[in-house]
């Protein structure tokens, strides 16, 4: 038991993260680095959409990918994804939610 979760801890995995819209201003996304409990953040400002970029990230690291919009009134479409071998791991696609909570997934090690 105790090996089966070291082996979690340790063991890499790739996500990508999309983000789909009209205009975002700048998207927010865990790119790797840090720990589970304080994930290594890592901004693009002015980003041209669609946007789309693969991390590796390790074991019960949380994917988190956050489009960030200073347009208040909510207009326009914005989603965002996370994918692991080709699954969906997270997906939101309302303009007011994206850039509030944008995606977060839980780690496909144990998940």
């Amino acid at each position: 038991m105790v090996e089966e979760v070291d082996r979690q801890l340790d063991e890499e995995y790739e996500v990508t993260y999309e983000v789909t819209g009209e205009k975002v201003d700048s998207i927010d996304f865990n790119a790797g680095g840090g720990d589970a409990a304080d994930p290594k953040l890592e901004t693009v400002d002015n980003p041209t959409l669609p946007w789309k970029k693969t991390v590796r990230l390790r074991g019960i690291e949380a994917p988190v990918v956050i489009p960030v919009t200073v347009d208040a009134d909510g207009s326009g479409d914005l989603s965002c994804k996370i994918l692991h071998k080709g699954r969906t791991l997270a997906e939101e696609s309302d303009a007011g939610t994206v850039s509030v909570t944008g995606c977060v997934a839980v780690s496909p090690i144990v998940g």
